[in-house]
Protein backbone atom coordinates (compact mmCIF):
# COMPACT_ATOMS: atom_id res chain seq x y z
CA UNK A 1 0.00 0.00 0.00
CA UNK A 2 2.73 2.36 0.89
CA UNK A 3 4.40 1.70 -2.62
CA UNK A 4 0.91 2.11 -4.40
CA UNK A 5 0.44 5.37 -2.22
CA UNK A 6 4.58 6.55 -3.19
CA UNK A 7 3.72 6.21 -6.98
CA UNK A 8 0.11 8.18 -6.92
CA UNK A 9 1.55 10.59 -4.69
CA UNK A 10 4.69 11.38 -7.51
CA UNK A 11 1.88 11.53 -10.06
CA UNK A 12 -0.11 14.26 -8.57
CA UNK A 13 2.92 16.11 -7.40
CA UNK A 14 1.80 16.00 -3.54
CA UNK A 15 4.93 17.27 -2.08
CA UNK A 16 3.48 17.64 1.74
CA UNK A 17 2.37 14.37 2.57
CA UNK A 18 4.67 12.14 4.80
CA UNK A 19 3.55 8.21 4.35
CA UNK A 20 4.51 5.67 7.33
CA UNK A 21 4.51 2.06 7.93
CA UNK A 22 4.32 1.37 11.89
CA UNK A 23 2.12 -0.60 13.89
CA UNK A 24 -0.99 1.09 14.30
CA UNK A 25 -0.30 0.84 18.53
CA UNK A 26 3.16 2.21 17.91
CA UNK A 27 2.64 5.40 15.50
CA UNK A 28 6.00 7.46 15.28
CA UNK A 29 3.47 10.71 16.22
CA UNK A 30 3.09 12.48 19.14
CA UNK A 31 0.58 13.47 21.18
CA UNK A 32 -2.26 16.04 19.63
CA UNK A 33 -0.36 16.05 16.46
CA UNK A 34 -3.10 15.02 13.74
CA UNK A 35 -6.30 16.05 12.88
CA UNK A 36 -7.53 12.79 10.75
CA UNK A 37 -7.04 9.29 10.29
CA UNK A 38 -7.71 7.40 7.93
CA UNK A 39 -7.98 3.48 8.08
CA UNK A 40 -8.45 0.88 4.89
CA UNK A 41 -9.14 -2.21 5.57
CA UNK A 42 -6.00 -2.48 8.20
CA UNK A 43 -8.32 -2.33 11.31
CA UNK A 44 -9.68 -5.83 11.25
CA UNK A 45 -6.36 -7.22 12.03
CA UNK A 46 -5.46 -5.18 15.13
CA UNK A 47 -7.33 -8.24 17.36
CA UNK A 48 -4.90 -10.79 14.80
CA UNK A 49 -3.43 -13.34 17.50
CA UNK A 50 -5.95 -12.58 20.26
CA UNK A 51 -7.27 -15.98 21.63
CA UNK A 52 -10.28 -14.93 23.92
CA UNK A 53 -12.69 -12.14 23.81
CA UNK A 54 -11.09 -10.36 26.91
CA UNK A 55 -7.86 -10.17 25.43
CA UNK A 56 -9.65 -8.77 21.79
CA UNK A 57 -11.55 -6.02 23.93
CA UNK A 58 -8.36 -4.94 25.64
CA UNK A 59 -6.61 -4.53 22.36
CA UNK A 60 -9.79 -2.84 21.02
CA UNK A 61 -10.03 -0.74 23.53
CA UNK A 62 -6.20 0.10 23.80
CA UNK A 63 -5.97 0.94 20.12
CA UNK A 64 -8.96 3.60 20.22
CA UNK A 65 -7.32 5.21 23.66
CA UNK A 66 -4.27 5.58 21.55
CA UNK A 67 -6.07 6.75 19.01
CA UNK A 68 -7.67 9.47 20.72
CA UNK A 69 -4.37 10.61 22.43
CA UNK A 70 -3.10 11.06 19.11
CA UNK A 71 -5.39 13.34 17.59
CA UNK A 72 -5.80 17.03 18.22
CA UNK A 73 -9.26 18.39 19.68
CA UNK A 74 -12.24 17.91 17.14
CA UNK A 75 -9.78 15.16 15.35
CA UNK A 76 -11.51 12.56 13.28
CA UNK A 77 -11.37 9.09 12.01
CA UNK A 78 -12.64 7.23 9.23
CA UNK A 79 -12.62 3.17 9.22
CA UNK A 80 -13.50 1.25 6.66
CA UNK A 81 -13.64 -2.86 8.36
CA UNK A 82 -15.29 -5.68 7.50
CA UNK A 83 -16.42 -6.91 11.17
CA UNK A 84 -17.66 -10.76 10.98
CA UNK A 85 -20.94 -10.44 12.66
CA UNK A 86 -22.51 -8.57 15.05
CA UNK A 87 -21.00 -8.96 17.66
CA UNK A 88 -17.70 -8.47 16.36
CA UNK A 89 -19.07 -4.55 15.43
CA UNK A 90 -19.98 -4.05 19.02
CA UNK A 91 -16.68 -4.60 20.20
CA UNK A 92 -14.78 -2.24 17.53
CA UNK A 93 -17.64 0.67 18.07
CA UNK A 94 -17.93 0.39 21.84
CA UNK A 95 -13.84 0.51 22.13
CA UNK A 96 -14.49 4.36 20.43
CA UNK A 97 -17.44 5.35 22.07
CA UNK A 98 -16.04 4.22 25.95
CA UNK A 99 -12.89 5.52 24.56
CA UNK A 100 -14.22 9.43 23.75
CA UNK A 101 -15.28 9.13 20.43
CA UNK A 102 -18.74 9.95 18.56
CA UNK A 103 -19.96 9.24 15.17
CA UNK A 104 -21.74 7.56 12.54
CA UNK A 105 -21.69 4.20 11.46
CA UNK A 106 -22.62 3.52 7.57
CA UNK A 107 -23.30 0.10 5.86
CA UNK A 108 -24.62 -0.81 2.28
CA UNK A 109 -27.41 -2.47 3.45
CA UNK A 110 -28.61 -1.78 7.22
CA UNK A 111 -29.93 -5.61 7.22
CA UNK A 112 -26.15 -6.97 6.64
CA UNK A 113 -24.59 -8.88 9.61
CA UNK A 114 -21.08 -8.60 8.30
CA UNK A 115 -19.18 -7.12 5.36
CA UNK A 116 -17.76 -4.00 4.47
CA UNK A 117 -18.53 -1.44 7.04
CA UNK A 118 -17.61 2.64 7.64
CA UNK A 119 -16.94 4.67 10.79
CA UNK A 120 -16.91 8.18 10.67
CA UNK A 121 -15.71 9.18 14.49
CA UNK A 122 -14.90 12.47 15.90
CA UNK A 123 -12.81 12.78 19.20
CA UNK A 124 -15.39 14.14 22.00
CA UNK A 125 -14.21 17.84 23.34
Amino acid sequence: MIKKAKHKQKLLEINDLELIMADINYLPLKTDSIDHIISVSAYNFITYGTHSLREKRKVVNNTAKYLNKLLREKGRIVIELYPESDDELDLFTSSFTKNGFEGYMIKNNPEQKSGQTFLLLKKKR
